[in-house]
């Protein structure tokens, strides 16, 4: 019997066992695979180019992610960058931390200026609007 019959075999034992359900058919398979090395062989066998690409590019990579050192934020910081995402046009005062994701920031009242021009605004509305039912 080759390595391929073998392992065929074997899998349709696995799924046979495990009444057609996938997942344990897998986790058969696998704890079989960690007492018979001629059933890992023939399974990986077909995919060892892959893998060993992987732990190749893997290695690799990391002597150069090992000489970068990690760029980590300080507690305040992070406080900072939260504090700034929370940020509503108008405030003043800016919460920081949690806090301004927790309680968003209130807007102002609108200021003397403000409140004037919204009341002329009004006014010539309206001052518009009944000189043209006038006519």
């Amino acid at each position: 019997m080759s390595d391929q019959e073998y392992v065929a075999a074997k899998v349709k034992e696995a799924v046979a066992r495990s009444a057609g359900e996938t997942v344990t058919a897998q986790r058969l398979l696998i704890a079989w695979c960690a007492r018979d090395d001629r059933l890992l062989r023939g399974l990986v066998s077909p995919f060892l180019r892959g893998i060993v690409a992987h732990a190749v590019e893997r290695a690799a990579k990391a002597p150069a992610a090992a000489a970068a050192p990690a760029k980590r934020l300080s507690n305040q910081a992070l406080d900072n960058v939260i504090g700034q995402l929370g940020q509503r046009i108008g405030t003043r005062n800016q919460p920081r931390g949690m806090t301004a994701l927790i309680n968003p920031p209130s807007q102002p009242a609108a200021g003397e200026g403000h409140e004037r021009s919204l009341r002329q605004l009004a006014a010539a509305f309206a001052r518009k609007r009944l000189e043209q039912r006038g006519r």
